[in-house]
C-alpha cells in the first residue's frame, strides 16, 4: 500500500502513516500491516491505543476481543482464553485472592507501539526487538495476518 511508505518525523523519530483517523473511530478497531508487524488499532473513549495484533498468551486474533473497563485499566480481552491486556501499558491482568478479589496487573507481556494523531491521520512508531532492546511473548505471532 503505497499510502503506508507515507512518514513523519517527530523530534527525530520517524513514525509511519497508519490510516485516517475517522476509520478507526468509526470502525472502533483495524489491524494494519507496518514494517512486518500485524498492528491492532483500537479507539476506545476517544483515545488510539496500537499493541501487536495477538495476543502474547497463544495468539488469539485480538481483534475480535471484547474492549472494556476493568476498575480503571481500559482493557482488551481475548477471546479464545479471556486474558486481559492494559491497553496503556501491555500489562496482563489478573484476579488476585488477598482477602478479597481484586483486579491486578502481573507485569508487560504485549508490545505496544507508539502512536501520533498529526491532522486527524494516525501514525505509527513500531516497537521491535531489535529496535527497543526488549521481547515478549507476543513477539512469536506479530506476523500472523487475520
Amino acid at each position: 500500500d503505497p499510502a503506508l511508505s507515507k512518514s513523519l518525523d517527530i523530534g527525530g523519530v520517524s513514525y509511519t502513516y497508519a490510516c485516517p483517523l475517522t476509520t478507526l473511530r468509526d470502525k472502533s478497531r483495524l489491524t494494519v500491516s507496518v514494517e512486518g508487524r500485524t498492528v491492532l488499532f483500537l479507539y476506545h473513549k476517544g483515545k488510539v491505543y496500537a499493541l501487536d495484533a495477538r495476543c502474547y498468551h497463544a495468539g488469539g486474533p485480538l481483534i475480535e476481543g471484547k474492549v472494556q473497563d476493568i476498575e480503571d485499566y481500559p482493557v482488551v480481552r481475548c477471546p479464545w482464553h479471556d486474558y486481559k491486556i492494559v491497553l496503556t501499558t501491555g500489562e496482563g491482568l489478573f484476579q488476585a485472592v488477598d482477602g478479597k478479589v481484586s483486579i491486578k496487573p502481573n507485569g508487560q507481556k504485549q508490545r505496544l507501539h507508539k502512536v501520533e494523531v498529526v491532522d486527524n491521520e494516525i501514525y505509527v512508531r513500531v516497537s521491535t526487538p531489535d529496535r527497543d532492546g526488549t521481547s515478549f511473548d507476543c513477539d512469536k505471532y506479530a506476523c500472523i495476518r487475520k
